[in-house]
């Protein structure tokens, strides 16, 4: 646990003094401060060197006007459209001299006014700011860079992360698969199976739950040993597997065992409403059916009422929306209606779709198509007060008039307007992922208990999963393995499997076929999937993951419980054991697969535990999350931290990554270093911390900067090529459940969903901005720079998560080659102060170069409702060896030219 330091300060005079500064990421009133334009002075500029700055107003709560008078310096605008309490002076300067002007503001009726002067130099940079020669060399720091990916991660039915088109899941109506893994107490026998843990106490699975399924020990003495369980009992208050016979030989504290069971029944949509019937299936196994009167209501969009509200509604229903299904009556004429409503009362309760279908009984694709006009769905902001949030519901109900049974399959709902690409994500989402251009792609969205079988499943037959000891139940439902590929294909991107821990030796060498194979059963069933080719021809290296942190206790407080086995020594062992059945398949090519064991970032130790048990594994990933905020006194103390952390981390003796790769290279195997994830994990319960400030820390500009700085430290530094951010979409994380449910709006934090929302605001965070700026830049091998000039520096106190004092200079640079286009991210990590680059480039360069920058004007600045925080792109005509520029505070930029 992270030491908390509770700091004597004033929370009022901070918070009074953070808000003076402006932005839409502040808060708060202005403590009896007379409305002012708090903006003192502006910096000056020097001619044709790209000038941005911000004037800040004192906060209030209503629209703000700016305007001025004077002149501004020539080739510079003032933006008088921004509506908020800063605005922007920006552009590039034309023309040298001081030049006298005047901002006004107005809000709430109130007015303010400052005067201004700007000094505009006629060459070089402005007097008193610090420059730094940027030199780049063609020498190779890395090669063979990727640009840096990121977690797509599950489809959320309550929440913002819509990705996939069909809004239903389990739309198939099939059975389940259930892989638990077990580590044995002390109290086990030879036959008797009794595991650590869990009990009649902590888990829920009653007597006979695993009576004749399938069990595996596949760490210790009785290693190798599989059969069916005979009994599952609760003697003595425990969970006792009996096992037989199984060799009579005895086992070891916390040796491990999996087990593997199917489910008949379905989970899904329906609710548990109607019958799992495998007599009569349209496809698959098994079809749902319904009796006269049965219904069922799937629920979605409810986050925004029961947990953070926010965050408004997160799906808006607009455009052209499609209901399809298969169905059958025993009785011909027999009805089924659909409806897709928001539910509660009027006016927030649209009924967007609502028809009734008459069936045959036969099987046949039954289709209702509707334009839903915006604003039907309506979104006053803010809500109004009082009023129920309405989730949005889609209905299937069977007439209690009807003269039988029905039964339905394949159903689906989805935004046809938003389905135009071939993937089975929605069009929205596969569009900035193409814009984001990731290296590599990781799907992790909760594969734990799975069978690579079922993953390899189109989605009218795919099961859902379950593997928790605490649960009786497989309610999860995924998207499947070709989904995923299809996906990474389309956007370019190099694919990360996390695979279930259970899978048997069988299951584990069916998969390299389906990934691999000409010919067989599961190639041919990627070949019936549209995919004709291996999927080995299709991508130049495919990564695959022994689960996900299974270095955890196992324990019901573990997030993984029912899939972790305690420690380094087993997890080594046993994903080795899985990567050996892999490498004896026939369609196993060491140049095509990156076998990988999830370390543990927190602790160095566990990787030279990997180390000591594995030799079969390629990499060792790890998630280097950041954002440690026990002392929020100053901007300072905020930030400072923030930014010098990943170097602490990367190049002191001290630093977890440091350690980490030492213990990669001293171990003798080769294993090169991944990042499966990486964010702010600014989630401990901090006293006195507010929740405005801990939301602009984690979601605010900061972000641009302290996202893709942690990775590209990580790449030059350690060589971790494939890194995945953590996460593609999500609005916020409840950090404190205190108090049990319903939960208090300060105990969320808008952390990780690097896109806030596809469907309402359709808006990017600024970790998801800073990345995508710096992709553009990062290309063929990472090349060398050397600093010189005035380089300024600072020295990192120990507080924050930094633990030694860590001198860092105010501008970083990061260049790339590839061929004869070359590529750079510039940073100014300076919080107050611009500085001054020339940048010397190797040969002779192309006048024609591209500059993407983000510039904000807070660095509290927030992407709420709209993307204050953007990317600027300026083509430029006069690139050139020792190119000038000018990188206002916090900011970031990537430059791209060719020789």
């Amino acid at each position: 646990m992270r030491s908390r330091v509770l700091l004597v300060v004033s929370t009022t005079l901070f918070l009074l003094a953070a808000c003076a500064g402006g932005g839409d990421g502040g808060g708060g009133g202005s403590g009896g401060t007379a409305f002012q334009i708090t903006t003192t002075s502006l910096p000056a500029g020097a001619l044709n060197l790209a000038y941005t700055t911000t004037i800040s107003a004192s906060p209030s709560t209503s629209t703000y006007t700016w305007s001025f008078t004077g002149t501004l310096p020539t080739g510079l605008v003032l933006d008088t459209a921004a509506t908020g309490a800063s605005t922007t002076l920006s552009g590039t300067p034309t023309a040298a001299g001081t030049y006298n002007f005047t901002v006004d503001v107005t809000a709430a009726g109130q007015n303010a006014s400052r005067p201004f002067s700007v000094v505009i130099s006629a060459s070089g940079f402005p007097p008193g700011v610090d420059v730094t020669t940027v030199t780049v060399s063609d020498t190779v720091r890395v090669a063979n860079v990727k640009k840096m990916g990121i977690n797509v991660g599950g489809h959320d039915r309550w929440g913002s992360s819509k990705i996939l088109k069909n809004q239903l899941p389990n739309p198939g109506f099939e059975g389940g698969v259930f892989g638990t893994v077990w580590l044995a107490d002390t109290s086990s026998t030879n036959n008797l199976y009794v595991p650590r843990d869990w009990n009649t106490t902590s888990g829920s699975q009653a007597a006979g739950f695993w009576d004749g399924t399938e069990y595996e020990i596949v760490y210790g003495p009785a290693a190798g040993t599989n059969g069916t369980v005979s009994a599952f009992t609760h003697n003595g208050g425990n969970y006792n597997f009996n096992l037989g016979s199984n060799g009579n030989v005895g086992m070891n504290d916390r040796d491990v065992m999996f087990t593997r069971r199917t489910f008949t029944g379905a989970q899904g949509m329906h609710g548990g409403v109607g019958t799992a019937d495998t007599s009569n299936p349209y496809s698959g196994a098994q079809s749902l059916r319904l009796a006269p009167g049965e219904n069922f209501d799937f629920v979605q969009d409810t986050s925004w009422r029961d947990g953070d509200q926010s965050s408004h509604k997160l799906i808006v229903v607009e455009g052209d929306w499609r209901i399809r299904l298969k169905a059958r009556a025993a009785n011909a004429g027999d009805q089924v209606q659909v409806r897709l409503y928001r539910d509660g009362g009027a006016p927030y309760n649209p009924t967007f779709m609502n028809q009734t279908f008459n069936l045959t009984g036969s099987w046949a694709t039954y289709t209702f198509d509707q334009t839903v006009a915006p604003g039907t769905d309506q979104t006053p902001d803010p809500w109004p007060t009082s009023t129920y949030r309405p989730a949005l519901i889609f209905a299937v109900d069977v007439p209690g008039g009807n003269a039988g049974n029905i039964w339905i399959d394949e159903v689906e709902l989805y935004r046809v307007d938003d389905a135009t690409n071939p993937t089975e994500f929605s069009d929205r989402f596969v569009q900035r992922l193409i814009e984001y251009d990731p290296g590599v792609l990781r799907w992790w969205a909760g594969q734990l208990g799975e069978t690579l079988d079922n993953m390899t499943q189109p989605w009218q037959l795919r099961r859902t999963v379950g593997y928790k000891p605490s649960s009786t139940t497989p309610g999860g439902w995924n998207y499947g393995a070709h989904d995923f590929l299809e996906l990474c294909d389309h956007v370019g991107s190099e694919p990360w499997i996390v695979m279930p821990p259970t899978a048997s030796q069988q299951d584990l060498l069916n998969f390299m076929e389906y990934l691999g194979g000409n010919s067989g059963t599961y190639a041919t069933r990627r070949i019936n999937q549209g995919q004709t080719a291996p999927w080995t021809s299709v991508f130049s290296t495919i990564h695959l993951e022994w689960g996900n942190e299974l270095w955890g206790a196992g324990t019901p407080g573990d997030p993984f419980g029912g899939a972790s086995v305690n420690g380094g020594a087993r997890l080594g062992a046993l994903a080795d054991r899985a990567f050996t059945f892999m490498k004896a398949s026939p369609h196993y090519n060491a140049n095509s697969f990156n076998f990988i064991i999830g370390g543990q970032a927190g602790y160095s130790g566990r990787q030279q535990e990997i180390e000591n048990n594995a030799n079969d594994h390629d990499s060792t990933a790890l998630a280097p999350y950041f954002g440690e905020l026990s002392d929020y006194s100053s901007s300072t103390n905020m930030y400072g931290p923030l930014f010098a952390k990943p170097f602490y981390d990367a190049l002191n003796t001290g630093g977890r990554m440091y350690q980490s790769k030492e213990f990669l290279v001293n171990g003798g195997n080769g294993t090169s270093l991944s990042i499966y994830e990486v964010n702010y994990h600014t989630t401990s319960i901090i006293a006195g911390l507010p929740t405005s400030l801990r939301n602009e820390f984690v979601a605010g500009a900061s972000g641009a900067i302290a996202l893709p700085l942690n990775m590209l430290v990580n790449l030059v530094e350690l060589q971790a090529r494939e890194q995945c951010a953590f996460l593609a979409c999500g609005y916020a994380y409840r950090f404190d459940t205190s108090g049990g449910w319903p939960p208090q709006q300060d105990q969320f934090v808008h952390v990780w969903g690097m896109l806030r929302d596809l469907y309402h605001y359709n808006i990017r965070r600024p970790t998801w901005l800073g990345v995508e700026l710096a992709n553009k830049a990062i290309m063929g091998d990472a090349i060398t720079s050397a600093q010189s000039g005035d380089n300024p520096s600072w020295t990192q106190t120990a507080i924050n998560g930094v633990g030694a004092p860590t001198t860092v200079s105010y501008v970083q640079s990061f260049p790339f080659k590839n061929g004869n286009q070359y590529g750079i991210v510039l940073m100014n990590l300076s919080l107050t102060e611009q500085q001054g680059v020339t940048l010397a480039v190797p040969g002779t360069p192309s006048n024609n170069a591209t500059i993407y920058a983000i510039e904000p004007a807070n660095i509290n600045d927030m992407n709420t409702t709209t993307e204050v925080v953007s990317t600027t792109t300026n083509n430029v005509t006069n690139f050139q060896n020792n190119y000038d520029m000018l990188l206002p505070p916090h900011s970031i930029r990537a430059i791209v030219w060719s020789n």
